[in-house]
């Protein structure tokens, strides 16, 4: 597949439920030009989720996320990354 059929969101989980937003979103930003992260929040605690999505702009960012930030321990749990097939196979060549 060509870099423009890969997805450029990615699945970000196992965020510790102390690690502030802005620390994984800066950790994003470090990896590419972030078109929107969100996490996912809790409806009724209001409290943030251990997991959320994050768009980059163009599929390197994804590609330098899986690269650097999968596996990376923060506060005590490893961050877990995931894309899309297309994308996944990519970063398999």
């Amino acid at each position: 597949p060509s870099i423009a059929e890969k997805s450029t969101t990615v699945y970000v989980g196992k965020i510790a439920g102390s690690v502030p937003d802005e620390v994984v979103r800066d950790l994003l930003d470090a990896c590419g030009r972030v078109k929107s992260w969100k996490r996912q929040v809790d409806p009724d605690t209001k409290q943030p989720k251990g997991f959320g999505f994050c768009e980059f702009e163009d599929a390197e960012g994804v590609l330098r996320a899986m690269r650097l930030l999968n596996g990376l321990k923060l506060d005590g749990s490893e961050l877990l990354l995931k894309c899309n097939a297309a994308t996944q196979k990519y970063t398999e060549q």
